[in-house]
């Protein structure tokens, strides 16, 4: 009867270390799949992000991804691979300054090297930003303008949106952008202009105090989109840094790069002016991604923020 009761037992106990080894495979093999997640943002810690400004988020992999896509807003969002480890990416998100405020999902597919596919939800935060009202008193003839120059100026902004709209699967920009002039901001990103009593829309860029002939540098690699002459917005150019990421240069006084041609981040690309409909000698910076335009120095901060975090990872 003994012998019988300690054959149960081992028989038992070799049932129950199966079990064990079982329930302990998927976990083993998570860990070694492992995603971990942060987000950066100009005002809030988490992936809290406000209307119009900037944010980041960088992603690490246990192992390396052959591919990760994603989106956001019911927009596709461009993560870039970091290393030849595949395990680090670095996306930039845009919440549009109309954009509601709420919790949204910022959905990814990761498919491994060894062809595992893993989907992951992120959940965002949306907080509304206040932006300043500036109200003109101006005389009509530089307030209103003549049918034949709205048709300029509705053509003019046609051509220059189908230069920053297409969206590039290929991540130009490396590290973190940089201002393209070192003159302090003039004009700030979303104000709302009401021009004799007419509001107007919303200040798309940052004005940056500039010198006519004073060099402008590119804010990171990228390809020149377009090389434009507008009513209102003078020599115009736009840079595609990849990834759906733009930089828009406006009333520069000389343009010194030709469209199509490859450019490198803080390389001399134009000189400043006044050229157009401007009142005085400044630059005028554009940042469009993903279609929506957002504050260019929310951006130099959360690039600058995702690439110190970067640098502390890929030194371990």
């Amino acid at each position: 009867m003994s012998q019988t009761r300690a054959k149960i037992r081992n028989r038992f106990s070799s049932l129950f270390k199966l079990f064990l080894t079982l329930l302990l495979l998927p976990a083993l093999s998570s860990e070694q799949n492992y995603i971990t997640y942060k987000c950066f943002s100009s005002a809030n810690p988490g992936c809290v992000f406000e209307q119009g400004q900037a944010g980041a988020v960088l992603i690490k992999s246990g192992e390396p991804l052959k591919s990760l896509n994603s989106s956001l807003w019911d927009k596709p969002v461009s993560f870039k691979p970091l290393d030849q480890t595949r395990k680090l990416w670095l996306a930039y998100i845009a919440p549009d300054r109309k954009l509601s405020p709420g919790k949204y999902q910022l959905r990814l597919s990761l498919q491994s090297e060894s062809a595992m596919t893993q989907s992951l939800e992120i959940q965002v935060s949306v907080q509304a930003k206040s932006y300043p009202v500036e109200e003109l008193t101006l005389p009509i003839e530089m307030a209103e303008f003549p049918p034949e120059i709205v048709e300029r100026i509705n053509q003019d902004n046609k051509n220059l949106l189908a230069g920053m709209s297409a969206l590039n699967p290929v991540c130009y920009w490396e590290g973190a952008f940089e201002k393209p002039v070192p003159g302090e901001v003039s004009g700030v990103f979303g104000a709302q202009r009401i021009i004799n009593k007419v509001p107007r829309s919303p200040h798309t860029g940052t004005d940056f105090k500039a010198d006519t002939g004073q060099e402008v540098r590119a804010i990171n690699n990228g390809k020149v989109s377009l090389v434009y002459v507008g009513y209102l917005t003078g020599n115009s150019l736009i840079i595609d840094h990849g990834c759906g990421l733009y930089s828009v240069y406006y009333h520069l006084s000389e343009i010194l790069v030709k469209q199509g041609e490859d450019v490198k981040k803080a390389q001399v690309i134009a000189r400043a002016g006044m050229s157009g409909r401007a009142s005085g000698p400044h630059l005028h910076l554009s940042i469009r991604l993903n279609n929506s335009y957002l504050d260019p120095l929310s951006l130099f901060l959360v690039s600058e923020m995702a690439e110190k975090e970067i640098a502390g990872k890929t030194s371990q």
